[in-house]
């Protein structure tokens, strides 16, 4: 499956510019098994996620799916991005800090319009199983961590575990950042 991991741009924090690593560990645990993805921070970027998926299109290889990340402040932007995405057919699903802490949230009206699937606490392996789930054509069940709706029902899964060891982690999908345009680079 063709992934866009995004995260809306931080008008709240306008100078210093953060790499948004758990993407990158979400984008590397993807691409481990088998997915193609791609990192948009719209805080970093010239262009909308708009662009990137008009180039997907004319290149014959749309995106599949859009996962969206973010932090209280930044929610209705997050929302807007999901909204584009749900627009032109792409499945959506949103987590990070403000849906760890709210997931139900965002599959309540307006927003269930165009969220299919929201992800609560640690998304890295669940995230996974959702998409080898859905690729398979199949209906995703009890995945941890994961919040959706179902025939107008919300079905809500326990949280995830906590990942035991961060090492068995592969490492931040590095490769997939704009390097140069971060402000606030920190020494890993």
């Amino acid at each position: 499956m063709r992934v866009i991991l995004a995260s809306p741009e931080a008008k709240v924090w306008s100078v210093r510019k953060h790499i948004p690593l758990g993407l990158g560990y979400l984008a590397a645990v993807l691409r481990e098994g088998g997915h193609d993805v791609m990192i948009y921070d719209a805080s970093i970027e010239d262009v909308t996620v708009d662009f990137y998926l008009d180039q997907a299109e004319a290149e014959g290889r749309p995106y599949d799916m859009i996962g969206v990340t973010a932090t209280t402040p930044l929610m209705p932007d997050a929302w807007a991005m999901a909204q584009l995405a749900k627009r032109r057919g792409l499945i959506t699903v949103m987590g990070g800090p403000h849906l760890t802490i709210m997931p139900l949230e965002s599959l309540e009206a307006p927003h269930d319009a165009y969220v299919d699937y929201v992800f609560k606490g640690e998304a890295e392996y669940s995230f996974l199983e959702l998409i080898n789930t859905l690729e398979a054509g199949r209906e995703p069940g009890i995945i941890p961590g994961i919040h959706f709706k179902r025939n107008g029902e919300i079905i809500a899964s326990p949280e995830s575990p906590m990942i035991p060891d961060l090492d068995a982690l592969p490492f931040p999908a590095h490769d997939l950042f704009k390097i140069d345009r971060y402000t606030n680079l920190q020494p890993l």
